[in-house]
């Protein structure tokens, strides 16, 4: 019961920005941090969760796609730094790690499909996505695994 209500909280706090970043490449990150806040508390009042899976995810969402923020020299948005410790802190870390390879690898067929469609691009590194969806749908897919396989 309590991970369906985490889900819905994950999903009620999500879904608005990941809309905005398909629309213009920006993530709401205002409402990512109320959405975190939201998860942890729910998480204290309904208790019984592993911790060190909640805030390692959150954690690791933050600090390995900073990483990956400052490496790029700011390809990848603050917004989608806040977009993955939410999912790091809803989910944790295993969820975290398996949304994160499934969004790279959503992301990858979706520039390769953009730079097939349009071959007078520059160069393949130019090319601008929206990585909070792919996040998004790697969260729920990796969601909807573990409820069935449990």
């Amino acid at each position: 019961m309590k991970s369906i209500i985490v889900f819905f909280a994950f999903m009620i706090f999500s879904f608005g920005s990941v809309m905005e970043d398909v629309r213009c490449y920006c993530v709401r990150s205002n409402e990512l941090a109320i959405g975190i806040a939201a998860v942890i508390i729910i998480k204290l009042l309904l208790g019984g969760d592993d911790w060190a899976g909640t805030l390692g995810g959150g954690s690791i969402g933050v600090l390995s796609l900073a990483l990956v923020s400052k490496l790029s020299m700011g390809r990848l948005g603050s917004g989608d730094i806040w977009f993955s410790a939410l999912i790091g802190f809803s989910f944790g870390f295993w969820v975290w790690n398996a949304c994160i390879f499934i969004a790279a690898f959503l992301g990858a067929i979706w520039i390769g499909c953009r730079r097939i469609s349009s071959p007078q691009r520059p160069s393949l590194w130019h090319i601008r996505i929206p990585f909070a969806p792919f996040m998004f749908i790697g969260a729920i897919a990796v969601s909807i695994y573990r409820g069935l396989s449990q």
